[in-house]
């Protein structure tokens, strides 16, 4: 049921729906006009009663799942995107399933973050917390009466993330250790994932990317690979590029491109023998007419990381953070390894190896310190 009212010196109108217990679900105001309001109102009852519009008497998942629905799930993300949102929310469906969205207080949302923070990183908690607040967000811009009971939280958090010593090889003479390892392993009747692990850690391709590499995106004239979009291994489809700065050449040497050679090769003559056809003409295409997943890419990776008594937590990821550690090392110029990973600028560059900029800073004091000694002319 719908009440009106007008207020305020511009006597303005506004209107206020409730449920059939009497409580408030939604309201809006400042029109000009009481019909203005009636229209809107009408409109709003004709949404709740069809199930349409977000209701006041719904749970805190119910809530979010609803949001995930109209701005997530019809979005163009990756499925094992959308499956992390729906992962970090099952806790929701478990805590708050039985209790009314709007009667929850900020006290006791407050201490669901302090017992789940106990068992997540911190990242974890920031992230489902901002899921939580846009759909609130979303809510109250559809005219739901909600308190945002998400303004103010303090993320408390027990379990400490991954150290960033532990994402990546921060060493040359490791990465280059692993990388013999692997192209003495490079066997396409043998595997498909040691080829694949090479050119991540030789490119900073992002695994998505990687999987999406076709034999046409690959320049061996100009030693460039173009990377324009990526791969959906679970709905085993293309997808877009993440950001307009992902569409990018990559540059790669004669020793890269040989390995792609000899992969080319071994793959074309596979397929000849037994008349089949790579149709997308995927790069990474195994004997199984498929790609590799990503629990064959990791396990093959820890393989080779206990092989050479490296650090065996690391996942495949770690391979583009390896390789952005290795130039910025080696001096390359922090907005050419921006670019060359496809990153818009270089502020998580500089959050994520903050340590080696420390380093190359106190070298370069030494060369200031040299190039401020007077000159005998």
């Amino acid at each position: 049921m719908a009440t009106f009212r007008q207020r305020g010196k511009k006597k303005t109108w506004d209107y206020r729906i409730y449920d059939s217990k009497g409580k408030l679900i939604a309201s809006n105001s400042g029109f000009r006009t009481k019909k203005e309001a009636q229209l809107e109102a009408a409109e709003k009852e004709r949404a709740i009663s069809q199930g349409y519009y977000f209701k006041s008497r719904l749970s805190l998942y119910d809530l979010w799942l609803r949001w995930y629905q109209l701005t997530i799930e019809s979005s163009d993300r990756l499925e094992s995107t959308k499956n992390k949102y729906l992962r970090r929310a099952s806790v929701l469906k478990k805590e708050f399933s039985d209790k009314d969205v709007s009667d929850i207080k900020h006290s006791e949302y407050q201490e669901f973050i302090n017992i789940y923070g106990q068992r997540v990183i911190k990242n974890t908690l920031s992230r489902l917390n901002a899921d939580i607040r846009k759909a609130i967000k979303l809510a109250q811009r559809d005219g739901l009466f909600l308190n945002d009971f998400t303004d103010g939280v303090i993320l408390n958090s027990q379990k400490k993330s991954k150290k960033i010593e532990d994402k990546y090889i921060d060493n040359s003479t490791d990465y280059h250790r692993l990388l013999l390892l692997i192209r003495q392993d490079l066997n396409y009747k043998k595997s498909i994932t040691s080829f694949f692990l090479y050119i991540l850690f030789k490119t900073g391709l992002r695994i998505a990317e990687c999987m999406a590499m076709t034999w046409e995106d690959i320049d061996f004239e100009n030693g460039f690979i173009r990377t324009y979009r990526r791969y959906d291994k679970i709905n085993e489809r293309f997808t877009e590029a993440k950001t307009d700065d992902s569409i990018r050449e990559v540059p790669i040497n004669q020793q890269i491109i040989s390995v792609l050679k000899l992969l080319y090769r071994e793959q074309k003559a596979y397929f000849d023998s037994r008349g089949l056809s790579n149709k997308e003409g995927f790069v990474f295409y195994s004997r199984l007419q498929a790609i590799p997943t990503h629990n064959a890419i990791n396990k093959r990776l820890e393989h080779y990381l206990k092989e050479l008594n490296l650090n065996e937590n690391m996942t495949a990821y770690g391979a583009r953070h390896t390789y952005a550690s290795y130039l910025l090392a080696k001096g390359v110029d922090i907005w050419v390894v921006a670019k060359i990973l496809g990153h818009k600028n270089i502020e998580q560059l500089t959050k994520t190896y903050g340590h080696l900029f420390q380093e190359k800073y106190e070298s370069e004091i030494k060369e200031v310190r040299l190039l401020l000694t007077d000159k005998v002319s």
